[in-house]
């Protein structure tokens, strides 16, 4: 049943809002799992993410805080689209040290969004998809080398089976995998490469000087019809900073970035505030909506209908008797097939604890083991549905699903073929393996 809807996805066959209700209905009909849990997506907070960034956007493009905010950093970067995609990688660096890349992903995907509309890309255009791409993996890429909640809740999972490994701390997590900074830069490097901005053909230096000063007059231009700023534009920039207080502190407050976006769109709608407005709703897709809702709750059926298990069993054969290099290619194998199937959560907490129990008994150490694992889990999607925050890039609808796949999938081949030539070669080297 999965596969026929994904299918249908996949090909666009027919609307996505449809076939999430269609796999809604076919879980509940034919008793795979009771209604709770077939619904359970809706219960995700990352699907309200999606609606709350939305309408927060929405909000936000009642006032002239977009247009400036962007055309006046356009302006100063020259109005090269590749300096804003090199620049979203460094500010991910330095904020995915603090708040990880799992917390970093929602924002800076608003950010690219954010833009997207206030200079009028085109749904599907290169420079749109470059944008929205690259800001989603700008912003994941220090989930591989900074240790954040996510690592710490898959090492736990780890531990439930390897009680005596030893404690994984901050700086062991970033000593044993610094190198995956370089990746980082190796995906924005495929997205550029992915979507080109330009037609082929060689410029002069003239030509290009005059392609660069035209770009600045645009940009000016657009900036002085924005107008000057009102009191409006000045709330809503204080919302935002808000918002920004929320997201940095969400470890302390404990609020999920979902109700922290909610709560800065509804402050909008406040009477005596009144910057959103029924034109602000209307950048809520709820057709969307219902599809995460639908596609988020595919794990929790999986894994009451025995999947996880079903799974461990298959990856037995596979590793068992494998070398070590063969059998950590297997570990991540495994974990990225598994996102076909589960969430990252889903398979983390199931499938990871019943892999490491098999190389455990194999005598190859359980931290690499984890490294990868949560490689395949986490940093590979070909699929848009396979996580959730490709999902929320993927649901505002600024990129195709053709170059979703072909950025992704490149990024995803780059990914095990960077693991098995580097990193597995280096905790070789530093005694990890």
């Amino acid at each position: 049943l999965t596969a026929a809807i994904m299918s249908g996805f996949a090909f666009e066959i027919l609307p996505s809002v449809i076939l999430g209700l269609m796999l809604l209905v076919l879980y509940i009909v034919t008793n795979l799992a009771p209604a709770g849990t077939v619904l359970s997506g809706f219960t995700n907070p990352n699907v309200w993410a999606a609606a709350a960034a939305m309408l927060l956007v929405g909000c936000m493009d009642q006032t002239r805080v977009l247009k400036k905010a962007c055309y006046g950093c356009m302006r100063k970067l020259g109005g090269s689209y590749r300096a804003i995609v090199i620049s979203m990688s460094l500010v991910a660096i330095v904020l995915g040290a603090v708040i990880g890349g799992a917390n970093l992903a929602a924002p800076m995907i608003v950010i690219a969004y954010a833009l997207c509309v206030a200079m009028g890309l085109e749904p599907g255009s290169n420079e749109a998809a470059l944008l929205m791409i690259s800001s989603y993996v700008a912003a994941n890429a220090p989930t591989s080398y900074f240790y954040s909640s996510l690592q710490a809740m898959g090492y736990s999972a780890l531990q439930t089976v390897t009680p005596d490994a030893p404690v994984l701390t901050y700086g062991t997590y970033l000593y044993h995998n610094w190198p995956m900074i370089i990746f980082g830069f190796i995906t924005i490097a495929i997205c550029i490469l992915c979507f080109p901005l330009h037609k082929k053909g060689k410029k002069d230096k003239t030509a290009k000087e005059q392609e660069k000063v035209a770009t600045k007059q645009y940009l000016s231009d657009e900036l002085n019809k924005a107008g000057k700023m009102g009191a409006k534009d000045y709330v809503m920039i204080v919302i935002l900073v808000l918002v920004l207080i929320g997201l940095l502190t969400m470890d302390k407050t404990k609020l999920n970035i979902a109700w922290i976006l909610m709560l800065g769109a509804l402050i909008c709608y406040l009477p005596f505030i009144r910057i959103g407005n029924p034109n602000a709703l209307k950048a809520v897709k709820w057709s969307v909506f219902i599809f995460m809702g639908a596609t988020m709750g595919i794990g929790a059926v999986f894994s009451a209908v025995g999947t996880s298990d079903f799974l461990a069993g298959f990856a037995e054969p596979l590793l068992t008797g494998a070398s070590q290099n063969v059998c950590m290619f297997f570990v991540w194998l495994i974990a990225t097939i598994a996102n076909f199937f589960l969430t990252p959560l889903a398979s983390i907490n199931t499938l990871l604890p019943a892999i490491a129990n098999i190389t455990n008994g194999l005598g190859i150490n359980s931290t690499p083991v984890f490294y990868m694992f949560m490689q395949g889990a986490t940093n590979t999607c070909v699929l848009p549905y396979e996580i959730a925050m490709p999902m929320l890039m993927f649901s505002y609808g600024l990129c195709s699903l053709k170059q979703f796949v072909k950025a992704m999938g490149l990024i995803t081949i780059a990914n095990i073929v960077f693991l098995m030539v580097v990193m597995v070669p280096y905790w070789n080297f530093i005694g990890l393996l």
